[in-house]
């Protein structure tokens, strides 16, 4: 489809020989594609995986500047920060990155090539845990424009790497109308009450 930024979550897991050959071929599914990839990488024995991840994708021959390895840790970061590949941390409150750790790592690596992102899909979540990790990094004295170009600007720059988006694709205000409803849903586009006034 036109409308496709990337390939990923694509990865390993378990590290089984079979996951290994599909995350290969995903791999190159991206190469014809010319897309970028979004690695999942194993939650158990984390820097084994990272490592194994690293090998397949330097045989795959993609461009690690067209990788973002992710679910990343204090450990993972020194394996990723000379590979030109970006750095992704998954912030959870109670596994994998929390917003404490996340300031320690920004204030130690800085922001070049690393994107955080959160989800709600299994066991406690918060989805809370981006603006929760900004108020961390402006507690340890981050500039505001580090902690823009990690929670916006690198995001935009991985994916706009598939040739399919740009900034101002996601400027705000939309151009749209929002006091019309989107291809006939009965949802107003923005919901922005000052779109509503005649």
């Amino acid at each position: 489809k036109d409308s496709v930024l990337g390939v990923g979550e694509i990865g390993l897991d378990d590290q089984t020989p079979k996951e290994e050959k599909f995350f290969a071929e995903q791999v190159q599914l991206a190469i014809r594609h010319d897309l970028p990839v979004l690695v999942h990488t194993p939650h158990r024995d984390k820097k084994k995986g990272f490592e194994r991840c690293i090998d397949i994708l330097k045989e795959s021959g993609i461009p690690m500047e067209r990788v973002l390895l992710d679910h990343g840790n204090e450990i993972t970061i020194k394996l990723t920060r000379d590979l030109g590949c970006y750095s992704g941390f998954s912030i959870y409150p109670n596994t994998k990155m929390d917003p404490l750790r996340m300031s320690k790592i920004v204030v130690e690596y800085g922001v070049d090539r690393m994107i955080i992102n959160s989800a709600c899909d299994w066991g406690v979540s918060d989805p809370l845990m981006i603006p929760r990790t900004i108020v961390k990094l402006q507690q340890a004295r981050v500039p505001d424009a580090d902690i823009e170009q990690l929670v916006w600007k690198n995001p935009i720059a991985f994916f706009a790497q598939s040739g399919r988006l740009q900034e101002n694709d996601l400027a705000w205000p939309a151009s749209a109308d929002l006091r019309e409803t989107f291809e006939g849903n009965s949802v107003l586009r923005g919901q922005d009450p000052a779109a509503l006034q005649p």
